[in-house]
């Protein structure tokens, strides 16, 4: 049997980038079927890379996966050390098993220099899992290219969190005591039967059936950065992968497992075995759950890909209501006892108003830079040669933007060189989401993109009305 780097180190350190990419060379050399997908590198130059497992013979039509772990490097090693041993198990899959109907593609080594520098970041000092909307990123480019080109029907981005945080929570003198945690993409522009699908269907079972053997689970709570901060779920937006991916059409879901404090004593390194024993356990937990609902997962995401429901752009996390608390335990650092402490419920979704999906994008001014947006983004586009009338959405801009006046529907002849995206697909909404500048996830929310914004003007991005 192949052994992993970690195994072969005797869990005395982490795999190395190299040692990852040379293990999954063998097993696609050794398994029929199989692909090493190269993806490019990372900022650092280090080789990134992903292993494509087909479905067995006669599974049509397959579930395809997507399985992603260590966007935060040797930080959260965990996740990309249990990958390796799921993909061992894929490629030596018979035919008759639970998985045979699955075609799986697996990342384990998203963010190869925070490995190799034992950092959360990459080699540009970059956190790559808030840059879902910029792509500024080689392997962010590289995680949505899997996006596109795969176009997975279901993604499992796995992460660790630390249950001792030095400069947050540690300082009021508790740390977590969380063991597994799932979410899924609750974008609000994600159709609502996904959105609800996955919150009622498969969050339920996925945190029930990893509880069911002996390890906490529940559905995930954002950090606890401090005791006296309000509790909601994961957060809204699309620089989240597993919003991006539930933007590009996929049922996508976030596993955070506890990451124990590296200065503690255990019995391999930074208890990397436990660690990932406990990753393995909630991974083979999610392949069997999408594989058991296999047919009626095809049919859900055939029927919502290319939907045409308004789309909600904007929503933040609310109050449940008045005293409405959530209890939750944290560990003392002094004596290690549990105490339950009580956080405000802020776990309600408060959404803006819904638009009409446009036909299209036009933009009359910058037009360099968003063609590089675009490009980096994949959406294909045209500039005009000629000029073209058309009924448009324009939004007018004021100081601050919460004050902005409501959008008005005019008329406008736009010149030759100006540039148009059609909105249509499955990365339609996706395309929506980053461009209306009331989004929460728009472009315009960063520095680069809001000072193309000028107060008493109007937004350059302008939608064409269907």
């Amino acid at each position: 049997m192949l052994t992993t780097p970690l195994e072969a180190a005797g869990h005395t350190r982490l795999s190395r980038p190299e040692e990852i990419a040379a293990y999954l060379a063998r097993l696609a050399a050794g398994t029929r079927g199989a692909q090493l997908w190269s993806l490019g590198h990372s900022a650092g130059g280090r080789p990134l890379s992903a292993l494509h497992l087909p479905a067995c013979a006669g599974a049509t039509p397959s579930l395809r996966v997507l399985l992603v772990g260590s966007q935060h490097g040797a930080s959260e090693a965990a996740g990309g050390e249990a990958l390796l041993v799921l993909a061992r198990e894929l490629a030596a899959r018979g035919s008759g098993g639970p998985w045979d109907g699955l075609e799986v593609l697996i990342c384990p080594d998203a963010n190869p220099d925070g490995r190799a520098l034992d950092s959360a970041r990459n080699a540009e000092d970059v956190n790559i899992n808030l840059d879902f909307v910029l792509l500024t990123q080689p392997e962010t480019r590289a995680l949505d290219t899997l996006l596109r080109e795969f176009a997975p029907d279901v993604v499992l981005d796995a992460h660790e969190s630390a249950v001792l945080k030095h400069k947050t929570l540690a300082r009021e003198g508790y740390m977590t005591d969380f063991e597994t945690q799932f979410d899924c993409a609750n974008n609000p522009a994600i159709p609502a039967a996904l959105r609800a699908y996955a919150e009622q269907q498969l969050l339920p079972t996925l945190v029930a059936r990893v509880a069911a053997q002996g390890i906490a689970a529940q559905r995930y709570i954002r950090e606890i950065l401090s005791l006296s901060q309000v509790a909601t779920h994961g957060g809204l937006t699309a620089h989240k992968f597993r919003n991006r991916a539930g933007l590009s059409g996929a049922l996508a879901f976030l596993l955070e497992t506890r990451m124990d404090p590296k200065a503690g004593s255990y019995p391999s390194f930074r208890n990397i075995a436990v660690r990932s024993a406990k990753q393995l356990l909630a991974q083979r937990v999610f392949l069997d759950t999408v594989a058991e609902r296999h047919a009626e997962l095809k049919t859900l995401l055939a029927a919502q890909r290319h939907s045409e429901e308004p789309l909600v752009v904007e929503a933040r996390y609310a109050s449940r209501g008045p005293g409405q608390v959530l209890h939750l335990p944290m560990r003392s650092i002094a004596d290690g006892q549990l105490r339950e402490f009580a956080f405000a419920d802020h776990r309600a979704v408060v959404c803006g108003p819904a638009l009409t999906p446009p036909r299209a994008y036009w933009f009359n001014d910058h037009h360099e830079t968003f063609m590089r947006l675009l490009d980096n983004h994949g959406f294909a586009y045209e500039q005009v040669t000629s000029a073209s009338r058309c009924v448009l959405r324009v939004q007018p801009l004021s100081a601050p933007q919460e004050q902005w006046p409501p959008p008005q529907r005019l008329t406008r002849e736009l010149p030759a060189g100006s540039v148009r995206v059609a909105v249509g697909g499955p990365r339609g909404r996706l395309l929506s989401v980053l461009l209306e500048a009331r989004s929460n996830s728009s472009v315009f929310r960063h520095e680069s993109f809001a000072r193309l914004l000028s107060p008493g003007g109007e937004c350059c991005v302008l939608a064409e009305e269907a």
